[in-house]
């Protein structure tokens, strides 16, 4: 066998066994606090099982779309809204609106939002 033969059945062999890992599939949908929608946030699905893999995106408009591996998950939600007429200075005459954290620790850090998600998942809403 000649070594470029080697060589090429070598890469078939190991680009062969690698794969993109299990299917993943798209979760769509709204989320709303007190009843109206998040203008910009942060929805995070942690994988309650195995190696607790993290999927996240934003929240615009009050919609949002990730891609994530089957399984149950435990959701999380952030947002931040600015704090009328209070500015922080991260540079000398630089101001920023100053921003806080309006999400209760109960959909966030402290989260029992939970969602199983499945092949046919289809869209999934949180009214917070």
């Amino acid at each position: 066998m000649s070594r470029l033969s080697c060589l090429v059945l070598f890469w078939v062999a190991v680009l062969g066994g690698c794969s993109d890992g299990p299917p993943k599939y798209t979760i769509t949908g709204a989320v709303t606090f007190e009843g109206s929608p998040i203008d910009d946030g942060t929805i995070i699905f942690r994988h309650m099982e195995g190696n607790g893999q993290t999927y996240s995106t934003r929240i615009e408009d009050g919609k949002y779309s990730v891609e994530a591996i089957a399984g149950p998950m435990r959701v999380e939600v952030r947002a931040t809204r600015e704090i009328p007429g209070e500015f922080d200075e991260p540079a000398p005459g630089v101001k920023v609106p100053k921003k806080e954290m309006h999400i209760p620790l109960i959909y966030n850090a402290n989260s029992e939002l939970t969602v199983d998600v499945t092949k046919d998942q289809g869209g999934v809403d949180f009214a917070l």
